[in-house]
């Protein structure tokens, strides 16, 4: 490749992958902070550069050709790891002997977690981990405290003092026995899980509230059946065939008398997010984008 070539690619790539991340060039432009004109021209001056078509007209707008969505994919991979050699320059003298403090909600302890530690060990392995688990509310009151650096929760509510950045959004599924009707069937709606024996999470916990958000937006909610302050209780409770949870999908194979039945509603899901401590966003920059980066 040529050296022009380079240099265009090197120049354009945060915009290609801001077009690839927005499907728009508008959006791409938002995000960048730059007018859409120079946004069209920068694309049209990397297709000339490289001399390749990477936009194509779609109407009144452009989108990527498939030669520009490779490109594209490309380009978000190298942004990404620009992002995170910042994040590592910043901290680097501050990570060598630190110790990240983490509270999170026990579910999130399963996969999250460890995947998240994982990855960034595997750059920083001088970093120790301080972990503690509890409910949602434990776990937020922690961070509001200071007595973690980082509390990893579901659907956390605005908060003044600490920083809520949101992470993924994970869906939620209706749980039962194998023999249950409600097993053979691909879909379920939240109308007709109000009519099921109940069980959920106690008050204080994520999980508590992203429940009724969603039986309550199809209905008058009955008293549950079970409160349980554990997710493996009411799979349990709900494999012995007492009564319908919604959780979400078990981390791996279930392999205990359970069916996961998708739920067809918009409020079927819960926001994954950290709250992290204004003083410790720095130093915990590069771990909070393993956590993102575990999380998809």
């Amino acid at each position: 490749m040529e050296t022009g070539q380079l240099r265009a690619l090197a120049r354009y790539a945060p915009l290609l992958a801001a077009v690839a991340a927005t499907e728009s060039v508008g959006g791409a432009a938002d995000e960048l902070g730059i007018p859409q004109p120079s946004a069209s021209r920068g694309l049209k001056a990397l297709s000339e550069a490289l001399g390749i078509p990477i936009v194509q007209p779609d109407g009144r707008t452009i989108r990527l050709t498939p030669a520009g969505q490779e490109l594209a994919r490309a380009a978000q991979e190298a942004v990404a790891a620009l992002r995170l050699g910042i994040a590592a320059a910043r901290t680097q003298d501050d990570l060598s002997r630190t110790e990240l403090s983490v509270a999170f909600q026990t579910q999130l302890g399963e996969r999250l977690l460890p995947r998240a530690i994982g990855r960034y060990r595997s750059q920083r392995p001088h970093v120790t981990f301080s972990l503690i688990h509890g409910s949602r509310d434990a776990c937020i009151e922690a961070a509001v405290a200071g007595e973690v650096m980082i509390a990893l929760v579901a659907d956390p509510p605005e908060l003044d003092t600490v920083e809520v950045l949101p992470l993924y959004v994970e869906p939620l599924v209706a749980v039962v026995p194998a023999g249950h009707p409600l097993a053979s069937t691909a879909s379920v709606t939240a109308a007709r899980l109000l009519q099921e024996p109940s069980i959920r999470l106690n008050r204080g916990y994520g999980l508590h509230d992203s429940v009724l958000r969603l039986l309550g937006g199809a209905g008058p909610v009955p008293e549950a059946a079970f409160h349980v302050d554990d997710y493996r209780v009411a799979r349990g409770l709900a494999a012995a065939g007492l009564g319908v949870a919604i959780l979400p999908r078990a981390s791996g194979g279930i392999g205990d008398g359970t069916v996961e039945i998708p739920i067809e509603d918009p409020l079927a899901s819960r926001t994954i997010a950290a709250v992290v401590r204004p003083e410790a966003r720095g130093i915990a920059e590069e771990f909070l984008l393993a956590l993102a980066e575990a999380g998809r």
